[in-house]
């Protein structure tokens, strides 16, 4: 995929012409297989079913249990036998950021002593959101390459391309899809400037002329001698002095190409995909000191591969990492990056204003909002009454990326140089090699984390008295008085 995005690069280029060249329509520049492709079109499109916004602040452990206990009673499980056939015959699988996640487990391990299985939330399967791991991956690149204006790192890329507020790692706001786009715009620069250096072209109009057999084989050169972790060995290892810089950049590479394969198996829908870079994304994380998202990979991987049976390891790849709202076959997205635009439709595009606006009025009308979105959407559709806005194209910043160009080919920081160095405030660290060498401590430490005393028994007896306490506590609150003892 890799060998791809190279090729992709040069075709998308405009002084390449792609459109105009004879042998446009050649299997050989199509992308390779999918691994495992979710299926697409107008038949495959997600249903969002919201619930009832609850007045619940989640400060704390007990207002997750609580918050949990009120959902499901607004998926119907009210009576014991709901609460036994749920907990005994069904799995819940919960999808959030980490912080979700690592919540539900924190619950888990303080009820794991509990009566029975509904109790203790047994049928209860956090999973991580996959737009918040990219957000993740990408900050992770971020602080790995940021180095200084002086340098050829990240810094440096952002000042030639005029990006404004990239300095600063923050979560909230348009810094991830900002940052995410000047990856790409970096990227090709890097890549263009690879593509002479491997053709022997002046320029990649000069291209133009090649079959698409000589041009595939040169992008697996490129990926081979340039970004790749044998081209970094070869560099660490070959005759001669080392050159850091080219070291650093064939580093560099490497890892924001696999950023970029992990963004487009999301996009497309490749689970398969997706599944296979978890361990590397585990030794990015363990070696550049996430221990959130190490545990997160590990206990994926732990589930996939160790625990879940076949049949739930499918439903989590199928169902619980990405859904498809429009039903085309690049329309695929992260099931909490829907979960963002609701609580944006919640917050700002549909938000409740007036005197007599109070909790119950919003749960009542928070579950109606994709009904409201969708009707909304079809009515723009059918009278184009905000079609200049329906669909916005970043522009491509060509004079930014001809600017990174041109700094990339006068530092010559794809031609080695022997004895060439750079300075301390510009180098970086290799995190993956990192992680390989201090993966033992997060995955001790996991082990033990996880590795607890579990209750096994099925008491629903307990359930029914503190069912009728919870009752009887709810009329006194309702009626004003102080709760006995």
């Amino acid at each position: 995929m890799k060998v791809f995005h190279v090729l992709q690069v040069l075709i998308e280029s405009p002084e390449f012409a792609f459109p105009t060249i004879h042998n446009k329509d050649s299997p050989i520049l199509d992308p390779p297989a999918p691994v495992d492709e979710l299926p697409c079109g107008p038949e495959h499109v997600t249903l969002q079913f919201m619930l009832g916004t609850l007045p619940t602040p989640e400060a704390t452990y007990e207002d997750n249990d609580k918050v949990i206990a009120e959902l499901l009673e607004q998926l119907g499980c009210r009576s014991i036998s709901d609460f036994r056939k749920l907990s005994l015959e069904r799995i819940l699988f919960v999808i959030g950021d980490q912080l979700t996640v690592e919540r539900i487990w924190g619950l888990q391990y303080l009820l794991c002593q509990e009566w029975n299985s509904h109790e203790r939330l047994d049928f209860t399967v956090p999973v991580f959101g996959w737009l918040h791991f990219a957000m993740a991956f990408a900050k992770s690149l971020h602080k790995q390459y940021f180095g200084t204006n002086a340098g050829m790192g990240l810094k440096h890329a952002f000042t030639l391309l005029d990006r404004k507020g990239l300095d600063k790692r923050v979560t909230q706001g348009p810094f991830h899809d900002n940052l995410d786009r000047a990856f790409y715009h970096i990227l090709e620069a890097h890549l263009c400037t690879c593509w002479l250096q491997v053709s022997g072209a002046s320029s990649l109009q000069d291209l133009r002329g090649r079959t698409p057999e000589q041009l595939k084989t040169l992008a697996e050169k490129l990926v081979l001698e340039h970004a790749s972790t044998d081209a970094m060995t070869t560099l660490k290892h070959g005759a001669g002095e080392q050159d850091e810089l080219r070291l650093q950049t064939t580093m560099f590479l490497r890892d924001v190409l696999l950023y970029v394969v992990l963004d487009r198996a999301i996009k497309y829908g490749d689970v398969g995909l997706m599944e296979g870079i978890l361990p590397h994304t585990l030794l990015r994380f363990a070696g550049g000191q996430n221990s959130n998202y190490t545990i997160e990979c590990l206990e994926m991987l732990q589930g996939l591969h160790k625990e879940w049976p076949p049949e739930v390891c499918e439903f989590v790849r199928k169902h619980c990492w990405l859904v498809n709202t429009t039903g085309r076959r690049d329309g695929h997205t992260p099931v909490d990056r829907v979960q963002e635009a609701r609580i944006k439709d919640i917050k700002v595009t549909h938000r409740s204003q007036g005197p007599n606006v109070d909790w119950q009025y919003v749960k009542k009308l928070h579950p109606a909002i994709p009904v409201i979105q969708a009707v909304s959407v079809h009515v723009e559709d059918q009278f184009k009454t905000w079609s200049r806005y329906s669909r916005h194209t970043s522009p491509g910043d060509a004079k930014g990326i001809s600017r990174l160009q041109d700094a990339y080919r006068q530092a010559k920081v794809h031609i080695s140089v022997p004895g060439r160095t750079i300075n301390s405030g510009d180098e970086v660290s290799d995190v993956y090699n990192n992680g390989l060498l201090t993966l033992g401590r997060p995955m001790n430490n996991w082990r033990i984390a996880r590795t607890m005393p579990r209750a096994t028994e099925e008491d629903f007896s307990a359930v029914t008295t503190d069912a009728l306490q919870d009752m009887v506590d709810m009329e006194v609150d309702e009626a004003g008085s102080p709760v006995s003892e």
